[in-house]
């Protein structure tokens, strides 16, 4: 189910409302699952605003694929300089349906979406596959692998104005690998979200996405890594048809500089089972893009320092006010900022070696020089550092409030605070 393979498929494409013209042309989707649509000729207009949704055949004209969210980034015409039947064009897309195409008008929705992300089976521990061993004859050692059935574990929660059903089924994962005449087979425990309304009803891509973005941040904060959406399948009619393979950018596919994590800081376990993902949703719902802005810590590694700090900061500044209700995102003072940190971060003063006061004074100060530019002479060896330090502590602090407002109780937090500060840089003298 790994859609993050690149794709080029060759066929007739056709604007939804314009089934008459129907032009050659190649799809292309890389390892991000970015795409772009060129074809020989132009369907759209260049000059005509707005989303189009376009449909086509590929493989052979076998396959159908529905192409979302497209507009035209370059139009080339080889005649003169108006429209001909040799122009060139080419469309990004912000969505790829493999598998479905859909009529005139009609909503892309789904009964059912399939989600498998990276970090999902450690934070989960499925436990199914079981290894035995034994002795064989001559003192061979001889292997058993079992499967053990464990049924799905669901939660219902209304997100985004829609009720819906969320689901953890464990399967295990079956792969075999070739090396010469050589073939190695394995099986590993695994299991995928699902994700689907509980009315039966079918569900938006952007719906299913926005869900699945929701766990993917619960993911990265519980496991202190970027997880990587590795498939998206969907089912449109689950009775009649096979699932459909969607490729849309997505957070968090890109692994260079990832490093993945033996465990997770806190497990589905910990969270209380699958009442802990409902209440997770419902705080995301309440804080909107703060969490947005706290998670992004996992998706923009490369950014610099400064950017980061800042980020980190307003995430903190939106969490205050929302939990105060007050119309403006602002911290108030010093007093406010540390104990903020300092609450939210047991033993505050022995992990990162600062007083809450003084740390957050300093915070503020670099802060506000960052964006106003009012300090030229930093450096980036000396103030990076201090910076990168700040902001991973307004992170753990960030994310330790967030796991505080779905009920994790103190055994829970001063575990996870743990984590965060062997995996992150969180003392300016380490």
């Amino acid at each position: 189910m790994d859609n993050n393979v690149p794709l080029t498929e060759h066929g007739l494409f056709w604007l939804s409302n314009n089934e008459q013209k129907k032009l050659w042309g190649t799809l292309y989707v890389d390892e991000r699952n970015e795409a772009r649509l060129e074809t020989f000729g132009s369907l759209i207009d260049p000059n005509e605003e707005g989303l189009h949704t376009i449909l086509g055949h590929v493989s052979s004209g076998q396959v159908w694929v529905t192409l979302v969210d497209c507009f035209p980034t370059n139009t080339q015409y080889s005649l003169g300089g108006g429209q001909t039947d040799w122009s060139r064009q080419t469309c990004l897309v912000n969505g790829v349906v493999k598998g479905i195409g859909f009529e005139k008008g009609e909503e892309i929705a789904f009964e059912q979406a399939v989600l498998s992300i990276s970090s999902l089976p450690k934070w989960a521990n499925p436990s199914i596959v079981k290894l035995g061993y034994s002795k064989g004859e001559r003192g061979s050692a001889r292997v058993s692998v079992s499967i053990e059935d464990r049924a799905d574990e669901s939660t219902r929660v209304n997100f985004g104005g829609e009720e819906v059903d969320i689901s953890l089924r464990f399967l295990p994962r079956q792969e075999s690998k070739q090396r010469g005449v050589i073939t190695r087979f394995f099986v590993e425990d695994h299991c995928f979200l699902i994700i689907e309304r509980s009315d039966g009803s079918k569900m938006s891509l952007k719906s299913i996405l926005s869900v699945g973005k929701a766990i993917q941040d619960l993911l990265s904060v519980c496991c202190n890594e970027t997880p990587i959406v590795t498939g998206l399948s969907v089912h449109h009619e689950i009775a009649a048809q096979r699932p459909a393979k969607v490729h849309v950018r997505t957070w968090g596919n890109d692994r260079e500089g990832k490093e993945d994590r033996p465990f997770a800081a806190l497990s589905l376990e910990d969270l209380g089972g699958m009442v802990g993902v409902a209440r997770w949703l419902e705080v995301v719902e309440e804080y909107g893009v703060t969490v947005a802005l706290l998670t992004s810590n996992w998706y923009n590694e490369s950014s610099y320092n400064q950017d980061k700090l800042s980020r980190m900061y307003v995430a903190v500044e939106g969490m205050l006010s929302r939990k105060k209700n007050r119309k403006r995102a602002k911290i108030k003072n010093i007093a406010e900022l540390a104990n903020f940190v300092s609450e939210a971060i047991p033993g505050f003063s022995d992990i990162t070696g600062r007083i809450p006061e003084e740390w957050a004074t300093e915070v503020r100060e670099v802060r506000n020089r960052t964006i106003s530019h009012s300090d030229p002479s930093m450096t980036v060896v000396t103030d990076g550092r201090k910076m990168h330090v700040m902001a991973n502590i307004l992170y753990s602090a960030g994310a330790s409030f967030l796991l505080r407002e779905i009920g994790m109780g103190a055994r829970q937090m001063e575990k996870y605070i743990q984590e965060c500060q062997r995996v992150l840089l969180m003392n300016e003298r380490q």
